[in-house]
């Protein structure tokens, strides 16, 4: 009976993992009445418990957060008027905090879930669900997915240039890529 608890416990490995900055990149992209554009970071902290068993992968407690003046595009013009946006003076960070526990099936070291959480941007924190991709190869955590959000479901106004006759649209994508170990 006690070898076939300690075998259950071998089976069931509970980690803490933390963001890798230099393997991971988190990017805004966008359009606007004159070009489309991105913005990006590899400025990420945070952290999260990954479980895994012979099939199956649990992750909670993420929190990830990004310094919202580390967002940059090529031009500084455009980092300018986006960080006016965001009101980074005062909101310095953007954050993801999950909520409950997703659990996925494992096809090898690779998933697919949905992870629930909290996003703060601009001090407006909104309800999201996340769609990821995951691989757990090599004790560590790998994240990638896409997320479409508006601006102004976090109380931002699109930025405007040149006397409001360029205008950034409302709807963004976030891309993320994010390594934790």
């Amino acid at each position: 009976m006690l070898l076939l608890a300690l075998g259950a416990v071998t089976l069931s490995q509970a980690q803490t993992v933390k963001v890798l900055p230099a393997q991971s990149k988190i990017t805004v992209s966008g359009t606007s009445t004159l070009h489309d554009w991105e913005m990006g970071t590899s400025s990420i902290t945070g952290s999260s418990v990954l479980e895994k068993t012979e099939d199956k992968v649990s992750i909670s407690t993420t929190k990830i957060v990004l310094k919202a003046a580390q967002l940059e595009s090529e031009s500084s013009g455009m980092d300018e008027k986006a960080h006016e946006a965001l009101q980074v003076k005062k909101y310095a960070d953007i954050s993801f905090t999950q909520t409950g526990t997703a659990t996925a099936q494992l096809k090898g070291t690779k998933f697919s879930t949905t992870v629930s959480g909290t996003l703060t941007i601009a001090g407006k924190t909104r309800q999201v669900n996340l769609g990821i991709s995951g691989d757990t190869a090599n004790g560590q955590l790998k994240v990638t997915g896409a997320a479409d959000l508006k601006m102004t479901d976090f109380d931002i106004n699109p930025p405007r240039a040149m006397l409001g006759a360029v205008r950034a649209g409302d709807e963004i994508k976030v891309n993320y890529e994010v390594l934790l170990k």
